[in-house]
């Protein structure tokens, strides 16, 4: 039996204003798990996104039977026509949520919670 696999693909920015101690949280999540993440103490460009994609791409490729969508706001970093030929070309299902509306993006509400902590 195929199940599908939902995966919200955030990026969380945590550091100050001069990017000397900045984090960037990319995140792949499933409504039960953290299912792939990396930490960049850098700006996250396409270069590295792309990257991140990979390594999700790869671990997406040892779940036996399942097909999955990953969901994703509307970043630029996320939608470069480097990327987009990526999900092409790999057959990555993709679904971008609507503009401007993060209140549909349950992994906001965590990350809200997280940069109060911070």
């Amino acid at each position: 039996m195929n199940q599908q696999l939902k995966l919200i693909i955030p990026i969380l920015n945590v550091g100050d204003k001069s990017n000397k101690s900045k984090i960037n949280l990319l995140l792949a999540i499933t409504k039960n798990e953290i299912f792939h993440y990396e930490l960049i103490k850098e700006n996250t460009n396409s270069e590295k996104f792309l990257n991140f994609m990979k390594s999700l791409n790869e671990k997406l490729k040892t779940q036996k039977n399942k097909k999955y969508l990953l969901i994703m706001d509307n970043c630029t970093v996320h939608k470069t026509d480097s990327l987009i030929e990526y999900y092409k070309e790999e057959k990555i299902n993709i679904l971008f949520n609507v503009q401007y509306c993060s209140f549909f993006n349950c992994v906001e509400l965590c990350f809200r919670a997280l940069k109060k902590k911070l």
